[in-house]
C-alpha cells in the first residue's frame, strides 16, 4: 500500500508544479517582455514485480526533471515613448539594484534626474547598464533642457548567454546567470544588420500563449485530479484491509 500512496504523492507534487508555473505563466500575459516557463517530468525508477513474469516492471511515480525558459520573440508593440526599447532578436538588458545584477527583456523605463545627469531605471529604482557595464545615464539637450534621448539605443547594452533557457528567474521576475546559462557576454548588436537589434519607442509583448497555457493548465489539473484518486483509492484499500483483521 505504502507504494501506491508513494505514487500517488509523487503524481500530486510533480503537476501541483505543474499548475503553479502555469498560472504564473498566465499572470504574466500582459507583462512586457515576459518568457514563460517550461516544465519536464521523468518517470522515477521502476521495480519488478514479485511475479513469475521477469518483464514486467512496476512504476513509482514521476517528479519534475527540469526547467526552462521558452524564449519565443513576442510581438512588438508601439509605444512612441523613447524610454520603451525592445530587444529584436536575442539577448537581454542588463539591470543593477543594491548591487545585485540581473537581466531582462523588459524593455519599460524610466528616467531618474541626478544633478547633470539622467539615469535610466527600471519601475523598482533598478539602473540599465550601459554596454561598460555601468549605470547609464545620459546628458542634457542644451536647447529643451530635457534629457537627450538620441543617442540612448547606442549606449545600452545588450548582453547574451551559451544557453540562456537555463537563467534562473528571480524575485523581481528577471533573470541572474549560472554554471548552467554561462557567463554574460557583450553583444554587438550594432553589427548584426536588420534581423537584430534595439528597437525605441517600442516594447516586446510577453511570450506567453493564452490558448496554449490553458490546454496545459487543464492537462495538469486533470493530472492532478487522477493523482489524488489514486491516493485516496489507496486509503480506502488501507482501511478494507484493516477491517479484516
Amino acid at each position: 500500500m505504502n507504494k501506491i500512496f508513494h505514487t500517488g504523492v509523487t503524481g500530486m507534487r510533480a503537476y501541483q508544479s505543474k499548475i503553479d508555473s502555469t498560472a504564473n505563466n498566465l499572470a504574466n500575459i500582459n507583462t512586457a517582455g515576459y518568457k514563460p516557463n517550461e516544465l519536464r517530468f521523468e518517470s522515477l525508477l521502476y521495480t519488478s514485480m514479485d511475479i513469475n513474469t521477469e518483464d514486467v516492471m512496476a512504476g513509482n511515480g514521476i517528479k519534475t526533471s527540469s526547467s526552462s525558459l521558452q524564449l519565443t520573440q513576442g510581438s512588438f508593440i508601439s509605444t512612441d515613448n523613447p524610454l520603451d526599447l525592445a530587444i529584436k532578436g536575442e539577448g537581454f538588458f542588463a539591470v543593477e539594484r543594491s548591487g545585485i545584477r540581473e537581466y531582462t527583456r523588459n524593455g519599460s523605463f524610466s528616467v531618474e534626474h541626478a544633478g547633470n545627469r539622467a539615469y535610466i531605471v527600471t519601475n523598482d529604482g533598478g539602473n540599465l547598464l550601459d554596454r561598460r557595464g555601468m549605470p547609464l545615464a545620459l546628458g542634457f539637450s542644451g536647447e529643451t533642457g530635457q534629457p537627450d534621448y538620441s543617442s540612448l539605443i547606442d549606449m545600452v547594452g545588450i548582453y547574451t548567454f551559451s544557453n540562456p533557457y537555463q537563467l534562473a528567474r528571480t524575485a523581481s521576475g528577471r533573470f541572474s546567470s549560472n554554471e548552467k546559462s554561462g557567463p554574460a557576454v557583450l553583444s554587438d548588436y550594432q553589427r548584426m544588420g536588420q534581423d537584430e537589434g534595439i528597437l525605441q519607442g517600442f516594447l516586446e509583448a510577453s511570450s506567453v500563449s493564452l490558448g496554449t497555457e490553458m490546454t496545459e493548465l487543464l492537462k495538469a489539473q486533470r493530472a492532478f485530479q487522477i493523482s489524488a484518486r489514486i491516493v485516496q483509492t489507496a486509503d480506502e484499500l488501507e482501511q478494507t484491509v484493516n477491517n479484516l483483521r
